[in-house]
């Protein structure tokens, strides 16, 4: 897994790097709002790595909050908790990442972006081969894919996020986003 996440991690700061795309010397900096942002997120997450296939068991309502501040043009940097909302313990997952965003194309009205993010994470058993969680605290990264529509200019935005978290579980939410 670590020769996987190298080279990724390498890229993916290669890329938002402020030397990525650069300006020609002596054209003029390219301007771009420097803000904190924070983000609601609400969907569902399907856990494709559970030992059920039953449909009831496999999707569960998500909740996510997310701080980010936009460090230069191509990249943000931040954290964000999340919790899977369920009453059954077997499928219970909270974690909390430091993420990294950086657009993959910005519009005047729609955006999109790429994440990644690492952190720590409760174990759900139901992931598990034997249905016990090894651990009740365990690393956890993640992967996203964010569409953004621009409600109110340099102020809220409204979007889609896909998530992929620990390669086994998949989210998609609907963000709401509030520019400070």
């Amino acid at each position: 897994m670590t020769r996987l996440l190298l080279p990724l991690i390498a890229a993916f700061m290669l890329y938002a790097s402020p030397a990525h795309g650069s300006q020609p010397a002596g054209a003029p900096e390219a301007t771009y709002a420097t803000s904190w942002s924070v983000t609601a997120k609400g969907g569902v997450s399907v856990f494709t790595g559970s030992n059920s296939r039953a449909l009831e068991h496999m999707m569960h309502p998500v909740m996510r909050l997310e701080g980010t501040y936009r460090l230069s043009e191509r990249l943000e940097i931040g954290a964000e908790v999340s919790a899977v909302v369920t009453g059954d313990q077997s499928y219970a997952f909270e974690a909390g990442y430091l993420l990294m965003h950086t657009p993959l194309y910005e519009g005047d009205i729609f955006s999109m972006r790429l994440g990644w993010g690492f952190g720590i994470g409760s174990g759900p058993p139901i992931l598990s081969d034997d249905l016990v969680a090894k651990s009740s605290v365990v690393p956890t990264m993640q992967l996203s894919l964010g569409f953004r529509w621009e409600i109110v200019c340099d102020t809220f935005d409204v979007g889609l996020e896909l998530i992929d978290e620990q390669l086994t579980v998949v989210t998609g939410v609907l963000t709401a986003v509030v520019r400070l």
